[in-house]
């Protein structure tokens, strides 16, 4: 029965950290057995000031108005682009996502996380970014590889933002010491 009840209490903190600027203190980002990216506590890439960027997304959204007299809203949101597979050689399926930040001005920033199984949970690693207005093409798991492999479509130097992104890049990530680091940036190739 307690444990019910605690379980209720985190739910509801979690909701309301949906809002609020930071995550609930003590939020370890671990999840249940069976849960879903999309309502996982995530780490973006340390912001302008140094401070963590830390969003915890519920049925697959983060939302939060910067302060109550803006209208400005920034919301973070899982994509469609989720991937299974080995990365760390631990027991259970570990998962890659594309998460799309939008904080209210021009652009639409994309990231590659990774939660990691850790016992009864998963553990989300600091995401990485992929650039401003790109066009996510494939997202997959090599687990032979224990690699993360993401395709994407940028624009050529110079081209403007509001241009369409013709030019293909493969990247692919590993899990090292606790982060995810870059092991092949591939050729880039104009579309055709």
């Amino acid at each position: 029965m307690l444990g019910r009840i605690a379980a209720a209490v985190i739910l509801l903190t979690q909701a309301t950290a949906c809002t609020g600027d930071r995550p609930p203190a003590g939020d370890s980002g671990l999840e249940a057995p069976n849960a879903n990216p999309g309502d996982a506590l995530y780490t973006l890439p340390p912001l302008t000031t140094g401070e963590q960027d830390t969003v915890r997304l519920v049925a697959g959204e983060y939302t939060r108005r910067y302060d109550e007299s803006s209208a400005t809203v920034r919301r973070v949101f899982l994509s469609d682009f989720v991937a299974g597979g080995e990365l760390d050689g631990r027991a259970g399926e570990d998962v890659a996502v594309i998460l799309i930040d939008q904080p209210g001005g021009s652009g639409t920033f994309y990231y590659l996380a990774a939660l990691m199984r850790r016992g009864e949970g998963w553990e989300s690693l600091t995401a990485v970014f992929l650039g401003d207005r790109i066009r996510i093409d494939s997202l997959s798991i090599e687990s032979d590889d224990r690699e993360i492999s993401v395709t994407f479509r940028t624009r050529a130097e110079g081209v403007a933002m509001v241009g369409e992104p013709t030019v293909t890049q493969t990247r692919r990530y590993r899990v090292v010491a606790g982060s995810l680091a870059l092991v092949d940036e591939g050729e880039t190739r104009p579309d055709r």
